[in-house]
Parts: C-alpha cells; sequence; structure tokens
C-alpha cells in the first residue's frame, strides 16, 4: 500500500462558496481537466482551516512547523480516466503562515502558497457542539478575517446537497509550466458539517487574487457552512500530458504540428527559416491563431498564444522549452544538442532562457523590425 506524501489533520473548516462565470474560469483550467459544475453553476470557495500533527511519509513530523492556519481560495474540475469520473480542484492561491511550508509546497508541489502572518481563535468554539470561530491573516497594512457562527448540531453529507459537492472532491490538479498537469490523491473520511448563522470576510481579501475574480467573491455567498474535518493523507503526484482530438489537423500525414503565435514578429521569422528541415522530419506548421487550433485545443484565446505548442499526431501537447527540445532531438544535426539540454538540470536552465525570451519577444520582434503574420489581437 502506498504511503502518502504528506499527512495531517485538517481541522475546524470555515467553507464560504460563491458563484463565478464559468468563462472566468475557464482561463485558469488545468489542461485535460473540465469544470465540475453544482447545478449547472461554477463555484468559487474561500476555505479557512487549520493544519494540524502534519507529518511526511505519515511519519515524519515537518519540524519545525507541525501545527499551522491556511486560507485558501479554489474551484472544482473533474477528469475521466477510462470509466472513472476524478472529482477534484484546483487552488489559485493558498497562504499560510510559514515560510518553510510556503516553499516547500511551491518547489515540491509547483502550488500558489504564500506566506503572511496569521493566527486563529477557538475560545468561543467547541468542537463538538460548534459555536464561534474565526482566521485572520494580514494583507498588506490590513487584516483579513474569515469568520463563522454554527447553528444547531453537526449532520452528515446528504448526495445532492452543497455542502456533498463541496466535501467530496478527492483529487487535486495543478498546470505545469512544461504543458503537463499533475495529479494527486487525498484521502479522508466523508466530514460532517454544521449548518452557520452568520459567516463572512470582514476586509479586502480580493488583492491577494487575480481581478477576474473580485467581483464574485465581492458578491453574496451562494452558501456556508462550517465542516469538523478529519485526518488526511495525500499522496505523491503523477504529471500527464493532455490528449487532444487531432482529427481537424489540415494535413493528415504528419507527425505533428508545430503552433506558434503568429501574432509575434520573432516567432514568424524563426519559424519560416526553420520550416523546410521540420518538414523532412514531419512537422507542419502553423498558426496559433488559427481557428482549427483553438477548436482543438478548447482554451481561452489568451492562453493559447502564450506558449509556442507542438501538438502531435497522437494527442501529446508538448509546450514551451519541451517543444524545443523534442523537435531538437529529431532534428538532423542537433540530436545531441536536444538530448543533453533535456538532462534534468539542463533542462531547467532551457526553461529559464525560454521564459526570458518569451516574456520579452514583442520587444526583440520590435528591435529587429520583424514583422508578424498574423496581426495581434
Amino acid at each position: 500500500m502506498a504511503l502518502p506524501f504528506l499527512s495531517a489533520y485538517w481541522r475546524n473548516l470555515i467553507v464560504l462558496n460563491y458563484e463565478v462565470d464559468p468563462l472566468i474560469l475557464a482561463r485558469f483550467l488545468p489542461l485535460g481537466t473540465e469544470l465540475d459544475l453544482f447545478e449547472g453553476k461554477a463555484l468559487i470557495s474561500v476555505i479557512a482551516f487549520n493544519f494540524e500533527r502534519t507529518k511526511f511519509l505519515g511519519v515524519i513530523p515537518t519540524v519545525p512547523v507541525t501545527d499551522f492556519e491556511e486560507i485558501n481560495l479554489r474551484f472544482y474540475v473533474r477528469r475521466t480516466v477510462g470509466d472513472e469520473v476524478r472529482r477534484g480542484v484546483v487552488f489559485v492561491k493558498e497562504v499560510v503562515p510559514s515560510t518553510l511550508i510556503a516553499a516547500t509546497a511551491r518547489i515540491l508541489y509547483n502550488e500558489p502558497y504564500e506566506a503572511r502572518p496569521m493566527q486563529h481563535s477557538f475560545s468561543t468554539f467547541h468542537e463538538e457542539s460548534g459555536g464561534t470561530l474565526s482566521y485572520e491573516m494580514s494583507v498588506g497594512t490590513s487584516t483579513v478575517l474569515v469568520k463563522a457562527t454554527t447553528q444547531g448540531e453537526q449532520r452528515a453529507l446528504r448526495e445532492g446537497s452543497i455542502e456533498h459537492f463541496i466535501l467530496e472532491h478527492y483529487w487535486g490538479y495543478t498546470q505545469q509550466a512544461d504543458g503537463t498537469t499533475s495529479e494527486y490523491r487525498v484521502e479522508h473520511a466523508p466530514w460532517r458539517y454544521w449548518e452557520t448563522t452568520s459567516s463572512g470576510i470582514h476586509g479586502d481579501i480580493t488583492s491577494l487574487y487575480p481581478a477576474a475574480l473580485h467581483a464574485a467573491l465581492k458578491s453574496a455567498p451562494h452558501s456556508t457552512f462550517v465542516a469538523r474535518g478529519s485526518p488526511v493523507s495525500v499522496f505523491a503526484y503523477q504529471r500527464f500530458h493532455p490528449r487532444y482530438d487531432t482529427s481537424l489537423f489540415p494535413k493528415t500525414d504528419v507527425r505533428g504540428y508545430l503552433l506558434y503565435d503568429g501574432g509575434c514578429g520573432l516567432c514568424s521569422w524563426w519559424v519560416s527559416k526553420t520550416t523546410s528541415p521540420l518538414t523532412t522530419i514531419g512537422i507542419a506548421t502553423a498558426p496559433l491563431q488559427s481557428d482549427w487550433v483553438a477548436e482543438t485545443l478548447s482554451m481561452p484565446s489568451e492562453q493559447i498564444v502564450d506558449d509556442i505548442r507542438l501538438l502531435l499526431s497522437d494527442g501529446t501537447l508538448l509546450s514551451g522549452a519541451d517543444a524545443y527540445i523534442y523537435l531538437l532531438k529529431r532534428l538532423p544535426y542537433t540530436g545531441l544538442v536536444g538530448v543533453v539540454l533535456g538532462l534534468p538540470v539542463l533542462r531547467w536552465v532551457t526553461w529559464g532562457l525560454y521564459r526570458l525570451v518569451n516574456r520579452n519577444r514583442f520587444t526583440l520582434s520590435r528591435i529587429c523590425d520583424l514583422h508578424p503574420r498574423v496581426p495581434r489581437s
């Protein structure tokens, strides 16, 4: 039986859910996942809770910090694997008080963690009968307080309820820079919950999150509740390359398509210089702005052109530096270069150089007077 990568007790969760336009969330979707809707509505959740007795591999305490608060913002997705539908969450941001914990999570899982001063209050809360509980964090020079007061007794989850939908997601998904998506499993017993008489966020929490989500977070919550929590196990992640339908390929006798930003002069120039050698290995080229590309990749237009992409005939999508490394390995006379650049440390350096050029490609285009093939939108 696999050991969990991380185990902890997740305790006393305040859950505030907000309705948001599904088109807004589409830009944050990891490749290979789709939105999971509740009664046709897309929801984001602010969740504040305590991590306690945190351990690596189920046995090694995460000293010097084993107990700490977390406030996160997440939304809900699903992924179909064979006959199994995996219902999971995607985190927009996770805030903890420990710089060490935040850095470890960013490095090992590429999760969007950051550290801020935090504290909690359970002084008027009883873990069996409920009461009032709160979590507080510093945002700039201000304080944000997430607070709730329960009513009645703890309830068991009822299938089809909002509480069941929010809490019964047992997978996590994170978009990786190389075009893959990481997937990890979370395991815990079904949680019990309290309804609330009052709950809310005091202070401006929106500055932590993308502007597209501000309107939703400033609206009245769709629903709120407090969950009791339980021991939780988080297992190591696996990366996968999403598979895409390639039936819309303009040419069917190719190994794949190199997809570049036709609105970038630098990209258009270098692709024009390499079309001939790419053809020898069965790779055709097309602008990312092509209609068939948008229909095939099903991404928001601004996300599609973020990176150069290589879509292979088997449906595999490679992005960024990994697309270059793949091509270098297969082009005449550059195979060894591709193998070397694909080694772990040099691959990291290659990705760094790629991001530097990619961020400045329009500036380089102007300096070198390189003209795009399609107008920038």
